[in-house]
């Protein structure tokens, strides 16, 4: 049967901005995440009880449609057929409404600098405000190491900022 017109709205509003943002990030192309954000909607509209599905997954089937992409992109790269990408991706979501734009991306320069699994559970956790829980089950790994790759991304985090930060150059 699957979710009513209702529900979707509903789900549209309470992860769209969210999702498309984690998105962004995952793919660096805006136009690409639209329509994998359209992609999970579409997966979420084929289940039963879709509002009572938990954050965990919404983000786990856009982690698995962005994933998809970035395979066929690698593929296609490598064939030689690649369509043109943006890979200066900005989006506006959380992170963005609480600093300013020259702020976002010089936080946005810092967590490319890390490994892709800490990138991914502090931009999970503190950008889009996820529950270590959340975090540990689209990552399919232990609370205790979402923590940690929180723990170390965030001081990671703060170590480039400190370099990158204009006021420290003068």
């Amino acid at each position: 049967m699957g979710a009513t017109p209702d529900e979707l709205e509903i789900l549209h509003a309470r992860y769209a901005t969210s999702l498309f943002s984690y998105l962004c990030s995952l793919v660096r192309d805006r136009a690409a995440a639209e329509d994998l954000l359209q992609e999970v909607f579409l997966a979420g509209l084929r289940e039963d009880g879709a509002a009572l599905l938990p954050a965990a997954w919404w983000f786990r089937v856009a982690r698995n449609a962005a994933s998809n992409h970035l395979r066929g992109r690698r593929r296609r790269r490598e064939t030689g057929v690649e369509e043109g990408t943006s890979l200066a991706a900005e989006s506006a979501g959380p992170l963005a409404a609480s600093i300013g734009r020259e702020e976002e991306h010089r936080v946005r320069e810092a967590l490319a600098r890390l490994d892709s699994a800490k990138s991914e559970a502090t931009l999970l956790h503190y950008g889009l405000g996820l529950a270590y829980a959340e975090v540990a089950e689209i990552q399919g790994v232990p609370e205790g190491t979402v923590k940690s790759r929180c723990h170390h991304g965030l001081a990671a985090l703060r170590g480039f900022l400190s370099v990158l930060s204009p006021e420290r150059e003068r």
